[in-house]
């Protein structure tokens, strides 16, 4: 599905309309801002309506609480699969407010020439919003006037669907029996349950089988917990405070009861769990604490629990400081790009190079890539990082060429996520065009987990790049269970070697790698291994044919200014 295009005169009226509106498209399983109105721009806090759409594009929940954007997916996801028109209460904050304020977002779909189009809009609930408590009290406020006038005693403190308390009549009622808990000595624990996945199941059985999924894990809980002990706080979101008697144990009794209730085939179940000492931790807090817990669960087909630890706070924190700053990074330099040259093996000649980015951050100081990147892969931000590399290599290429230096071809590592854009391929052209740089002289490098996902759109990318000009490079080749079926179905023009066969360098590596390089020989495809560190690894791969090699035994990656030096201290040409 293509993104709708606005004709110039309904875009200028939308974007003149004295009301806060944003107006998206669902594309490819992905929420695409198409315009925002200037009364949207003023409301949230940016310079221009293209910067308002730019940053929703990248960061959709940048100024959002951190305990509302899980709850603002979820809300999303629905809409977009056309559950019910879009009513949802949320805290935001943006860069020159000091505390949160309060926001109501209603929307509904209109189609527009055959194409449904979302139209949102936004009101400000509240004028400076003061404490934490007075913000929580507001958002309790909003979500009960989304209920009908006509909504039951029952309703305002206990869930329809599944019948357990809801999260305000829970938080203002259950610190009674955790206190008695208190007073016979014993610490008691906060549960936060989750349904693995329940958003995929939705879409393939629908929302009534996915209703029917968190009504069964209600029913455990209430089972094993007790029902005054117990909550359902959103979808499929659960939290329980309970003894810490046998907890560990009876958990594992209710995942397994989950898995075979009414003949199995359910969904599996993650809970974050939180000690909850009398210390002054506010119940809120032990809340979002096994939250918290939950939240650093891997995805996983398997129910399992985990008990938060004070590290989770750090990393969180983190986290929030990566999405929030990134933009920041990237205007103040914090962010660089760093080469590692690449060798071809016959010769022991500089034969191109490979881009790697570097975090150097003033108050975290060096932040290795294996701890952002990932990061920004879970918020969609790779893609601008990824571009941004892309065309930091062309300004390179540009300054080096002027300078007289000698240039080789340099590859870019393109996420999977990057292939969620449509635009992918055009948008990289433009950036050679823009610079003038060679097509040839820029490599695509595409990891192997990309074709994890969205499988079927990857060979259109492919050939389009092929056609643009641009060789194509399969990375960490041989570190999935697909490598072989990826190879046969797709063309590449260089495989680079996954560097874990290099670190666990026995006689079985071995074989596997010489197959690897003969099998690519086969196919007129070249082979480069990556993490060479011994002399021992070079004379293997250069016996066996290995084309191109790079690694610490030769090089670490630097900067670009360091580049010409430093090949000609260590006698490398090019």
């Amino acid at each position: 599905m293509k993104t709708y295009e606005f004709s110039s005169e309904t875009r200028s009226f939308l974007e003149n309309i004295p009301i806060p509106l944003a107006v998206y498209q669902y594309v490819d399983d992905q929420i695409k801002p198409l315009l925002v109105s200037r009364a949207y721009r003023d409301l949230f806090g940016y310079d221009s309506c293209g910067e308002a759409v730019y940053s929703l594009n990248t960061d959709l929940y940048r100024n959002v609480h951190p305990d509302d954007i899980v709850r603002m997916e979820e809300y999303s996801y629905q809409f977009a699969n056309r559950s019910g028109d879009y009513d949802i209460v949320f805290r935001n904050r943006r860069e020159d407010q000091q505390e949160y304020h309060v926001i109501h977002g209603t929307g509904k779909y209109i189609s527009v020439n055959g194409a449904d189009i979302a139209f949102i809009t936004y009101t400000d609930e509240t004028d400076d919003a003061g404490d934490d408590s007075v913000v929580k009290a507001m958002l309790t406020t909003l979500s009960d006037r989304r209920s009908s006038s006509g909504s039951t005693e029952f309703s305002k403190h206990y869930d329809e669907l599944t019948g357990l308390q809801n999260m305000s009549h829970f938080l203002g009622y259950s610190m009674t029996g955790i206190e008695k808990i208190w007073e016979k000595g014993e610490i008691p624990v906060i549960l936060y349950f989750d349904l693995c996945d329940l958003k995929v199941y939705n879409s393939r059985f629908g929302f009534r089988a996915g209703d029917g999924q968190i009504c069964k894990l209600a029913k455990l809980i209430r089972n094993y917990f007790g029902a005054e002990n117990s909550s359902r706080f959103e979808n499929d979101h659960f939290v329980v405070y309970a003894e810490n008697q046998d907890i560990e144990s009876r958990l594992h009794e209710l995942f397994l009861q989950m898995k075979h209730e009414e003949g199995g085939e359910n969904l599996a179940v993650k809970v974050g769990i939180f000690p909850f000492n009398n210390d002054g931790t506010r119940l809120t807090e032990a809340c979002d604490r096994a939250r918290m817990a939950c939240g650093f669960i891997p995805k996983t087909r398997t129910s399992t629990f985990l008990w938060f630890d004070e590290g989770m706070v750090r990393k969180t924190s983190f986290k929030y400081y990566i999405m929030r700053n990134f933009e920041k990074a990237l205007e103040n330099g914090w962010i660089q790009v760093y080469y590692q040259p690449v060798i071809r093996t016959m010769t022991r000649t500089v034969c191109g190079g490979e881009a790697l980015v570097r975090w150097m951050d003033p108050e975290y100081g060096r932040i290795a890539p294996g701890q952002f990147i990932p990061i920004l892969e879970d918020t969609g931000q790779i893609y601008r990082l990824d571009l941004y590399v892309f065309e930091q290599v062309c300004r390179d290429h540009v300054r080096m060429e002027r300078n007289g230096e000698e240039m080789s071809p340099i590859s870019v590592n393109l996420s999977r996520k990057d292939f969620l854009h449509d635009d992918l391929p055009d948008a990289i052209d433009r950036i050679s065009q823009k610079y003038g740089v060679p097509r040839e002289f820029t490599n695509l490098e595409i990891t192997e987990s990309a074709f994890i996902r969205n499988v079927e759109k990857l060979g259109p990318f492919i050939r389009r790049f092929h056609q643009l000009g641009y060789n194509v490079w399969m990375d960490d080749f041989g570190s999935g269970y697909s490598s072989l079926g990826i190879l046969k179905d797709y063309s590449f023009d260089e495989l680079k070697l996954d560097m874990t066969f290099l670190e666990n360098f026995n006689e079985r590596s071995k074989k596997i790698i010489t197959s690897i390089v003969r099998m690519a020989k086969e196919l007129d495809i070249s082979t480069l291994a990556e993490g060479v560190e011994t002399e021992e690894q070079y004379q293997f791969l250069k016996k066996i044919g290995c084309e191109k090699m790079q690694g610490f035994y030769f090089f670490r990656p630097m900067p670009a200014g360091d580049l010409s030096v430093q090949l000609k201290n260590r006698g490398f040409s090019a």
